[in-house]
């Protein structure tokens, strides 16, 4: 038996894989770190890997735990790239192992959208992080949920009334360019966001909740195009950056929060790129802290 755990800074996830391939999957907010742990057989396991910038923290808030568990601390630089190691060893497990997975290319970048965004590339030659992500993720999506919950019920069910994956500019309550240059509508450049939450009779609940989706979706999609921390993570992995156009979308936003996964990829296809998202992508971490050799 081996188990994972990913300690973030909001929740801590448990991967629990037993000698006959059975999998099971633990979630609980940080302060529940305790009661998680007391849930799964730790005992029992041949090594309890553990990643998350959260770990330390955690401990310090629990410190009887950090001698009844066998921690194997998954190695790194720091607690970040240990972290996105383990994201990168657990994606190619779960998008091995899965049903109806599709294949991955042979070099990709991984967006891991968990409070916030981090950028990893993977390819024959590594993997490797970019040095900055964005500070806005899965937290802001949870406030705009608290801010709009009332409106946007159930997110389970796009929350875009012609269809998520359709127009991208109905629904919300962002300023576009055909907004500004009648001339753009119908054109790619006509759909691109000039303001978000910048219309002007567009500021329902709903609208503005659907603009808190799309403001975090554009921006992992403007950092695809424009980001050089990416770009260089991207070169170090493969000799062919150009060719790289799959993005593989990990961490409690994608899985959560659906009608994001859904723009998201719709962003995606406009700029050329694929999204990803492999099965249990929220505990892609704690499955690779679990396989750590």
């Amino acid at each position: 038996m081996r188990i994972g755990i990913d300690v973030g800074s909001s929740f801590i996830k448990a991967y629990v894989c037993g000698d006959a391939g059975s999998e099971r999957f633990f979630m609980r907010p940080i302060a529940e770190m305790g009661m998680l742990l007391a849930g799964i057989p730790v005992r029992d396991a041949e090594a309890v890997g553990v990643v998350g910038a959260g770990f330390e923290r955690a401990l310090a808030d629990h410190p009887n735990l950090r001698t009844a568990v066998p921690w194997t601390i998954i190695p790194g630089a720091d607690p970040i790239e240990a972290e996105v190691m383990a994201q990168a060893r657990g994606v190619q497990f779960l998008m091995r192992t899965g049903d109806e997975q599709p294949a991955l290319p042979d070099a990709y970048v991984i967006a891991g959208i968990g409070s916030g965004v981090s950028y990893t590339a993977v390819g024959p030659h590594g993997v490797h992080r970019a040095a900055f992500g964005r500070p806005d993720g899965g937290a802001a999506l949870r406030h705009a949920w608290d801010a709009y919950a009332d409106s946007l019920l159930p997110l389970e069910f796009p929350a875009f009334p012609h269809g998520a994956d359709g127009d991208l500019i109905a629904g919300t309550a962002d300023l576009y360019f055909q907004d500004i240059l009648p001339h753009l509508r119908g054109t790619l450049l006509g759909t691109f966001v000039a303001s978000h939450f910048g219309a002007s009779g567009r500021d329902t609940a709903g609208e503005s909740g659907r603009s808190a989706m799309d403001m975090l979706a554009v921006g992992i999609v403007r950092d695809l195009l424009d980001s050089r921390s990416i770009a260089a993570a991207v070169a170090r992995a493969t000799d062919t950056p150009d060719e790289v156009r799959t993005l593989i979308g990990v961490g409690g936003a994608v899985t959560h929060f659906p009608a994001f996964a859904t723009r998201l990829g719709a962003w995606c296809e406009q700029i050329g790129w694929e999204l990803i998202i492999p099965r249990r992508a929220d505990f892609a971490g704690a499955v690779g802290a679990a396989l750590v050799p």
